[in-house]
């Protein structure tokens, strides 16, 4: 489970949110560091829970990347250099390796029964589908720039891609259009309050509202990921 300090880093969060607009329904907000230690904030209730540590059960490299998988109820946490995805039920923490990739796959925004995420060597959207396992193929994807982070908005669908500007993509993988410059996001982005949570350089969370005005969320969490689960 999370250590004591992590949650006490985490729980900064409940001051925090309170800057951010009133909610219009509620979301879990799911964090994880490099290591896949994983803890969730349930803006509803405001209460913090720690779930799990993906190190604790199997060997972890480097994870970049965490996404909510409704339809199954569970967390996914993706490591990229060993590479592996994880699978973490979000009630008891129980981590289970769930497919190697076969690239550096990192982000993560599950759609449709489909986890699309970034190929670091290629920078290009991929997708794999979550009943099989499968890649597939994007053969019209376009390069992101660099980019780490991804996000859905599970309202509307629209898929994200952060690096040094925030884009919008459409499942082929190519870019539907910028929505605002950023400052590099170094970890992990999604759709929030009409806005964007992101992982900066320095492992903090933060949040864009819809003009690109950034506004502090979570500081001196060492965090690498955020998922949002939507109502």
């Amino acid at each position: 489970m999370i250590n004591v300090s992590k949650i006490k880093l985490l729980g900064l969060s409940l001051v925090l949110l309170s800057m951010l607009p009133l909610q219009l329904s509620a979301a879990v907000i799911f964090f994880a560091d490099n290591n896949g230690v994983v803890g969730a904030y349930d803006d509803e209730t405001l209460s913090l829970t720690a779930i799990g540590d993906v190190s604790a059960q199997f060997p972890v490299s480097q994870n970049i990347g965490i996404a909510y998988d409704a339809v199954n109820s569970r967390i996914l946490i993706l490591d990229r250099n060993r590479p592996m995805v994880f699978a973490m039920d979000p009630s008891t923490g129980t981590a289970t390796e769930l497919f190697n990739p076969g690239i550096q796959f990192q982000g993560g925004a599950v759609k449709n029964g489909v986890l699309y995420g970034i190929n670091e060597s290629t920078q290009l959207m991929v997708a794999f589908d979550l009943t099989t396992f499968a890649s597939i193929p994007l053969a019209a994807a376009e390069n992101v720039d660099h980019s780490h982070a991804m996000g859905v908005d599970v309202a509307t669908g629209q898929l994200y891609i952060g690096g040094d500007r925030l884009l919008e993509m459409n499942d082929d993988g190519t870019i539907g259009g910028e929505v605002f410059p950023i400052e590099y996001i170094d970890g992990d982005i999604d759709p929030y309050l009409g806005g964007f949570l992101y992982v900066d350089y320095a492992a903090n969370v933060n949040w864009y509202d819809s003009l690109g005005v950034s506004t502090e969320f979570l500081s001196d969490a060492q965090v690498d990921s955020v998922g949002v689960t939507g109502s």
